[in-house]
Parts: structure tokens; C-alpha cells; sequence
């Protein structure tokens, strides 16, 4: 499929569709031509572009996006015949950027017959690219064009159509039922699972024997729904390490009250002994004895044994653990049967234990293969590490250029391995919780590719009389929950919903640590009467200043598995008209595991407020892909007429639930070199900034320039000639240096981005006294603001985020700090701030992102460096808490880009 053939059909259907229509001459406007112009040129530059520098790269695809906005001006029928060009190309961004813009074209006549004539004649890869654009398509057409291609010879092309036919759902139901149904009988495993699938998704009965595969506790499924199975266990040193109890082990039967259970009696729900998970123990342990440490690979060993079990003849597995590099235990694909399955089981579960783990080359050897997996199952303790192993955020990016055109799903699950002792200083416990943040953002976007699955395992440290050798000291523990005697993972008694009614009460009014955590387990409590303890809890006006108790309940309603205790939240959502409780209420359903969640979202987006709003769009954003397809008309109408971030994460939910790829999300974070980002989506945007003298110290210097040669003497006679004396060096540059050059780029960001700015220090200057939308004379004015700022011996943070806080418009607001407060709040108690900052926002969805404007250290300098790690930490202790309160980020930054250009001309 990345062969030549696609791109000799691509072009053959494209010069069709352009003779067809007349060609580009006919098209008489000459904007067309310029914009169809300025379009290849940006395909040219991206398709040159070799990723070496990427602030070249970056300017090419803003260039390319650029081109696709400006031709998407036009006739939009001629425009998809120029699009379509590029739709199928093997460069992946163009593909992208074509895709994007032929989403858009959605609605004219014309262009969606181009591209479903393009579908019609492509191969199988092209098939796979367009088909999520024909399946948007309104009317028969698109059906009758994706029922055709259930019969072409290449399964790639039937499977992307069947997932096509799934996205328009019970609108192709009357024309596709027949075909779909007789590719239930498909030669290919993969095409068969995806036919059944497409049944359910048009509202027909899903045949029993291709039901949806159940997954187990590491991610694993009962069976697989592929032809071709890739299962990739990390056998690094860290993952054999023996020291973790069993995650899938079965719990021990409690006996009934009021003795020991009878010997030989049946568990309840159903007259069957338990049945130990997937992988776990196989045998009662002797009642004295402790259970062995177990290692990551093993339990993950034992689950791919168990799965392997499963395979029959119909799936073939290429199995491979990787390490510092991957070795498979067959070249290519191989079936799992008699002999060749307790070898396949030998391979899985034999101990590990090499230093390093190259993820990357795992995956790239399983997806490389030919043919390609259709399924990739990872299985992952850590994050990349070894000698010339890729980082995480090279490995996803080799990965998307892999995956992108492929039919293959990618799933990660995620060992967390506790380490051996604590950090024992906040250094350590920063770097700690950066590194797990990192390793589950990494098993997220490898998972994300593909729209794949995640599954984390958290394993738990063996007690010391469990664990061979001495034992480190432990970590700290988690709050002692009061013991009830009352489970709270099922449906109460009458007697036992009362003991858990008093206990939530008093935990109500105490909010411990403990009873905070007794709130939770209350609200996830699936039995409906004790989860309406929570929520009338969550709603009650009174109780607003208990913001701890409020998010603990809104954490465990959101992961209350029972239907109707969801269903009670979105009708509570629906009702509530309060700002405060809108906010909470979303998030007790927004991540909510039920279907019904993603359509009482959309329900509710009438009656929100905007801050409610924009939190809602942004979950919406994440709910899974089918569940959004189903709502795509009404997702359609609601966001029309939206702004600022709502606008973003309501492009993003229907980008999703239609297949195509979503919005660019390039330059929104901000970059390791800056202080702020590189261009904002939100509405509005405060930038807050420390106006405190420590703002004077030096944050850059310049290098100094080389020394010039001395002429040489002439004959031995005449003194040395002195050279002319070149330009000054650059001086030094203050952290206010740095702070203004940062503002004065976001200032021009803003222009272009058409948002509204606000700008303060924490010594209560102001430039506006509200958020102001900039033009040309704006951003004049609030340049002049910016170069004249000085600075005096006040930190007053909270009423530089409290006016922020204040104005609706104010969507972000980003605060550049060099130190804690002074007389004011969080400068004697470290969480105060955050506490106060919690409570001003209460009603508003406003993330605060903090960036330390601190400058570099020298490392070899061991008392400069012990002083930048105390800073750091003090710092954290007032700031985190306020990023983490309002869903922001913290960053430590000591360079920025740009600071040794020359200033620009006036």
C-alpha cells in the first residue's frame, strides 16, 4: 500500500474529475487560480521539508494551513477537485491538511460527488483515507458508493468501508443491511468482526457469535477480533523486577456471617465456583503462606499466555518482547495451536531483566511487517529509556508516520510500578510526578493514533515479609478510610444504607483526608439511594464553601458504574441553573463510562452557562468516537454561533464524530523556550506579571563576540594597525527583558488571532481595566504599556487572579512569577493562594497556567543549584495548588527564543 500504484491512481482520478469539469481554465476567476497557486506551493514546501529545523517546519505547515483556508474561499466544487490531489499523498501532513479541507467542503453537491468518484476509483490506502469523508456525507449516494466497495478484493477496502457504513449508522441501514450482513461471512476474521459491528451501529442485532470482545483487567480480550495480532511485552530490567503483588489475582471469599462458609457451597450469582482472572493465581495458597512478589512481565506474561489460549487457527500472532531490542519469537505471523502454542506461552512468560527499553523499535518492527498487524497490543512498564532509544515524544511521532494510513489500532496498557522508596525532598517528588504524568501521556497519544485503547494497572509494592531481601523504607500512605462493615461496590441493605448515611454526614462535616476519601467511595457506590446521598450533597447551595467535598463527590459520581445513578446526574444537570453546581455536575457525568453520558451532554449544552459551556465542548471532545457519531446532527446545531475555546474543543468533537482529522492544536501549549504560547484560540486572555524587583536580575547574557586578529606589522617597522572596532556587544538581558519581549509577541498573537487581551502586574497596574479586543492601534498602545512597565517591592498575586477571575470574558489567564507573594495571601500559609483562588472560581472554568520566569543556573555550582531546587520548591508549594485547582500547568523557564535579536525598527 506505500507503494507507487496509489499515486498513479490518485492522479488518474483527479485528471478525470479536472477534464471533466474543464480544467482549471475554465474555471474563469482569478482567484481560484491564485488560491489553487499559493496552495501547491505550500504542498511543494511542506512535501521539501526534512524535519531538520523545526521552526521551518512549523512555518511550512502554518503556510500550508494558510493556502487551504484561502482556496476553501472558493468555489467549493472546484476547490475539491484541486484538494483531492493531495488527499491520498504519501506525505503525511499534506494528506492531513487535504482532509481537513475537504471536510469542510461538506454540504455542496459538487464536491461530494468528487469525492465520492475519488473513493469510488481508489485503491485500497485511498479508500482507507476517504472513507470517513463519504461516510459524513447526507443521502443515499454515499451509502450505495461505500455498499459498492464491500465486494472489492482487497480487505482493507472492505473494512474501510464497513467502518464507514458504522459512522452513518441507522441512515444505511435500509440500503447496506443485506450487503453488510453477507460480509458476515467474509474470508477475513477482521472483516467479519467489523460487519457485526456495522449491524449494531445501524440498530440491528448483533450475531452472537461475532460479539464485541470483552476486555480483561490488562487490556486484553477475550478473543481477537483480527486475522493478525501483534502482542508487545516490555522485558525491560525495571519490568522483571519481582516485587509487586498480584494485580489480576482473585480476592479472597469473605465467609458469610455468622461462621465459616460451607464446604462445597456455591458463590453467589450463580451456583459456579469463582473462576480466577486471566493470568492469576492458579492455585489457594496454604492459609499461612504469603503470596511471592510478582514482576511486571510475569503478570503481564501470564495474561498474554491466557490470551493466547483464545487464538485458534483463525488469528495468527507475532509475539515480541523487547528490551534494549525487540526479539520475536517467529519472524512474521504464526498460528498458536498444539505444539506452537506452549512454545508461543514459554516465550511470554520467560523472565527478563536488560537494561534499557527501545519502545519505538518494538513497534516499528510489528508494524512493518507484511502484511501489517491489524492490532497491536502494547504492553508497557516505563517510559523509553536505554541507549539510542527514542523519547517519548520522538516515538509518537515516528509512530503517527507509521500508523496514519494504515488499518491497524494500536492498544496500550500501562504497568505503573511504585518505586522502591519515596522521593525524600520535593525535587524528587516533582521529577517523580513529572516522569508518571509523562509515561501516562505517552501510553495516551500512542493509544490515540489509532483511536486505541488504555488500560493502566497500578501495582502495589509486596509488603517486606512478602518480599525477599530487606525492604526500603515505604512511602507514604494513603488515608485510612473508617471502616463502615459495609460494602460499598454493591447494592445496600436498608440496615446498611443507614450506617453509610450517618458516616457520610459526619464525613460531610469534618472533610479529612479520610472523610474525603469516604465521600468518594459514597458517591461510587452503584446502589442508587446512597449515590443520591452525594448528589443532593453536591447541590446544596449551603455547602459551597466545601470545595474538597465537593470535588470528591463529583469523582466518585463519576465513576459510579451503575446507569441509573448517571442518569440522575444529567437530569440534575439538566435542571440546574446554578453556575457553581453546573461546573460540578459536568464533571461528575462528563467522564462518566455510560453511552447515555455523551447524549445528556448534548442535552444539556442549552441550558449552560459560558463557562459550563466551554467545559462541556471539552468533554464532549474526549467521549469515545461512536458515541459522538450518533449525535453528530445535534452536536452540528448546537455549535453554531460559539466562540473562543468553546469553539475549539466543539470543532474538535465534530472533527471526531464525523472521522475527520481534528483541528490544529500547533502553537497552543507553551513551548519549552517560551514563557507564553505561540498563538490563543480562548476568547479572552489575562496575562498577569510579576511587578516585583526581582524581575531586575540578569535572565540572559550574551555571548561575548570573538576577539579581533592583529594586523601584523609591516617589515617589523610600523606598529600593529588597529582594526575598526566592530558593533557593541548585546547587553545583558533582565527578566523583565525577557517578560516584555514575550508580551510584546503575544500582543501581535493576539491581533491575528482576533481574541480580546488583559494585561496587570501583581503591584496593581493595569493596562485596561477589562479585556480588551486589539486591533492595529491596540496593540500600539499596549506595546507602550509594555516597554514603559517598572518595577517596585510588591507581590500582590491573588488580586491580579482575582480581577482576572472577575471579568467573563477572560477565558486563560497565564501568570509569569520570579517569587512567592508578600503580605498577602500565600505568603505566610503556602496554600493559602490556592485555597482563595478556588473559591473565587468557583463558578468559572478558568485554567491558570504559572511559569517561573527564573532564568538559567549554573549546574556546576553545587550551591547554586541546591538553591534553584529549595526556590523551585518553595515556589511550587504556593503555585501548584493553584494550577491544580483550576486544571492549569507549571512550568519552570529559563531561556527564551528571540532574546538576541535586535530590536525591531520603530
Amino acid at each position: 500500500m506505500r507503494g507507487q500504484g496509489w499515486r498513479a491512481g490518485a492522479a488518474a482520478v483527479v485528471t478525470g474529475l479536472l477534464m471533466g469539469a474543464g480544467g482549471p481554465a475554465r474555471a474563469g476567476e482569478r482567484e481560484l487560480k491564485a488560491a489553487t497557486k499559493a496552495w501547491d506551493e505550500a504542498v511543494a514546501a511542506v512535501e521539501r521539508d526534512r524535519g531538520r529545523d523545526p521552526k521551518a517546519t512549523q512555518e511550512a505547515l502554518d503556510a500550508l494551513g494558510k493556502a487551504a483556508t484561502a482556496l476553501l474561499a472558493e468555489d467549493k466544487g472546484k476547490v475539491a477537485e484541486v484538494l483531492l490531489g493531495q488527499a491520498t499523498s504519501a506525505n503525511r501532513a499534506v494528506s492531513e491538511a487535504a482532509r481537513e479541507a475537504l471536510a469542510r467542503t461538506a454540504g455542496d453537491a459538487k464536491a461530494e460527488r468528487a469525492v465520492r468518484k475519488a473513493f469510488e476509483g481508489a485503491d485500497a490506502r485511498g479508500k482507507l483515507l476517504l472513507g470517513p469523508l463519504v461516510a459524513a456525507q447526507a443521502g443515499d449516494e454515499p451509502t450505495l458508493a461505500l455498499v459498492k466497495t464491500l465486494r472489492d478484493k482487497d480487505e482493507v477496502a472492505r473494512a474501510a468501508a464497513l467502518r464507514a457504513l458504522a459512522r452513518r449508522g441507522a441512515a444505511a441501514r435500509e440500503a447496506a443491511e443485506g450487503p453488510v450482513r453477507q460480509r458476515l461471512r467474509d474470508d477475513a476474521r477482521h472483516v467479519r468482526f467489523l460487519a457485526a459491528a456495522a449491524l449494531a451501529a445501524m440498530g440491528l442485532e448483533r450475531p452472537a457469535d461475532l460479539a464485541e470482545p470483552t476486555v480483561g483487567p490488562a487490556g486484553l480480550p477475550d478473543r481477537f477480533p483480527a486475522d493478525r495480532v501483534a502482542l508487545l511485552l516490555d522485558a525491560s530490567a525495571e519490568a522483571a523486577e519481582a516485587a509487586f503483588d498480584d494485580a489480576f489475582a482473585p480476592a479472597p471469599a469473605a465467609p458469610p456471617e455468622g461462621g465459616e462458609k460451607p464446604e462445597g457451597a456455591a458463590d453467589q450469582g450463580g451456583g459456579r465456583p469463582a473462576r480466577a482472572p486471566r493470568g492469576g493465581t492458579q492455585g489457594e495458597p496454604a492459609p499461612d503462606a504469603k503470596p511471592a512478589p510478582k514482576a511486571a512481565l510475569e503478570l503481564a506474561g501470564a495474561q498474554v499466555a491466557a490470551a493466547l489460549d483464545d487464538c485458534g487457527g483463525d488469528v495468527k500472532v507475532h509475539l515480541v518482547r523487547f528490551g534494549p531490542q525487540p526479539r520475536a519469537w517467529q519472524p512474521g505471523f504464526a498460528a498458536v495451536e498444539r505444539k506452537a502454542l506452549d512454545e508461543a506461552k514459554a516465550f511470554a512468560t520467560r523472565a527478563g531483566g536488560e537494561r534499557g527499553r527501545d519502545v519505538l523499535g518494538a513497534l516499528r518492527r510489528a508494524l512493518e511487517l507484511s502484511p501489517p498487524p491489524q492490532q497491536v497490543h502494547l504492553l508497557l512498564a516505563g517510559l523509553p529509556d536505554g541507549r539510542g532509544a527514542a523519547d517519548a515524544d520522538a516515538t509518537v511521532a515516528a509512530v503517527r508516520d507509521l500508523v496514519w494510513d494504515r488499518d491497524v489500532a494500536l492498544h496500550v496498557t500501562a504497568f505503573e510500578l511504585p518505586p522502591a522508596q519515596a522521593p525524600s525532598d520535593e525535587r524528587g517528588r516533582v521529577e517523580r510526578s513529572e516522569r508518571e504524568a509523562a509515561y501516562r501521556s505517552l501510553a495516551s497519544r500512542l493509544a490515540a493514533l489509532t483511536d486505541g485503547r488504555v488500560t493502566t494497572v497500578t501495582l502495589t509494592r509486596a509488603t517486606p515479609a512478602a518480599a525477599a531481601g530487606p525492604a526500603g523504607p515505604a512511602g507514604p500512605e494513603a488515608p485510612a478510610k473508617p471502616d463502615l462493615g459495609v460494602d460499598l461496590t454493591k447494592a445496600l441493605t436498608t440496615r446498611d444504607l443507614a450506617k453509610a448515611k450517618d458516616a457520610f454526614g459526619e464525613a460531610l462535616g469534618r472533610g479529612t483526608p479520610e472523610d474525603l476519601t469516604l465521600l468518594e467511595d459514597v458517591a461510587a457506590c452503584p446502589d442508587r439511594k446512597a449515590a443520591g446521598l452525594a448528589l443532593e450533597a453536591l447541590r446544596d447551595g449551603r455547602r459551597r464553601d466545601a470545595d474538597d467535598a465537593r470535588a470528591a463527590l463529583a469523582r466518585g459520581l463519576a465513576r459510579n458504574p451503575a446507569p441509573e445513578v448517571t442518569d440522575d446526574v444529567l437530569r440534575a444537570l439538566r435542571d440546574e441553573r446554578d453556575p457553581a453546581n453546573q461546573l460540578a455536575l459536568l464533571r461528575a457525568s462528563g467522564a462518566a463510562a455510560s453511552p447515555k453520558a455523551t447524549a445528556g451532554l448534548v442535552s444539556a449544552l442549552g441550558g449552560l452557562g459560558p463557562d459550563a459551556a466551554r467545559l462541556a465542548w471539552a468533554l464532549l471532545a474526549e467521549r469515545p468516537q461512536p458515541e459522538l457519531a450518533e449525535q453528530q446532527g445535534r452536536l452540528a446545531a448546537a455549535a453554531r454561533g460559539l466562540g473562543g475555546l468553546a469553539d475549539f474543543h466543539a470543532r474538535r468533537a465534530l472533527a471526531k464524530a464525523s472521522g475527520a482529522p481534528p483541528p490544529s492544536d500547533a502553537g497552543l501549549g507553551t513551548g519549552e523556550h517560551q514563557l507564553l504560547p505561540g498563538r490563543f484560540v480562548a476568547g479572552g486572555v489575562a496575562v498577569v506579571v510579576d511587578g516585583h524587583r526581582d524581575l531586575d536580575q540578569v535572565f540572559w547574557t550574551p555571548p561575548a563576540p570573538p576577539a579581533a586578529p592583529e594586523a601584523p606589522a609591516a617589515g617589523g617597522r610600523k606598529p600593529p594597525r588597529r582594526e575598526p572596532a566592530g558593533p557593541p556587544p548585546p547587553q545583558p538581558v533582565t527578566r523583565l527583558g525577557a517578560v516584555q519581549h514575550e508580551l510584546r509577541r503575544v500582543a501581535k498573537a493576539t491581533v491575528l488571532g482576533g481574541g480580546k487581551l488583559w494585561l496587570a502586574t501583581t503591584s496593581g497596574k493595569t493596562w485596561r481595566p477589562a479585556a480588551q479586543a486589539l486591533d492595529d492601534k491596540a496593540a500600539e498602545d499596549a506595546g507602550k504599556w509594555i516597554d514603559g512597565l517598572t518595577l517596585d517591592h510588591q507581590r500582590d498575586v491573588a488580586r491580579g487572579l482575582e480581577r482576572a477571575l472577575a471579568d467573563p470574558a477572560v477565558e486563560v489567564i497565564h501568570l509569569l512569577v520570579a517569587g512567592a507573594p508578600l503580605r498577602t495571601a500565600g505568603a505566610n500559609d503556602p496554600a493559602e493562594l490556592g485555597r482563595l483562588v478556588r473559591t473565587l472560581g468557583r463558578d468559572r472554568h478558568v485554567a491558570v497556567h504559572v511559569v517561573y520566569v527564573l532564568g538559567p543556573v549554573d549546574a556546576n555550582d553545587a550551591r547554586a543549584a541546591a538553591a534553584r531546587t529549595d526556590q523551585v520548591a518553595a515556589l511550587d508549594a504556593v503555585y501548584r495548588p493553584v494550577a491544580d485547582a483550576t486544571g492549569g500547568t507549571v512550568s519552570v523557564r529559563t531561556q527564551v527564543d528571540g532574546l538576541g535579536a535586535p530590536p525591531p525598527a520603530k
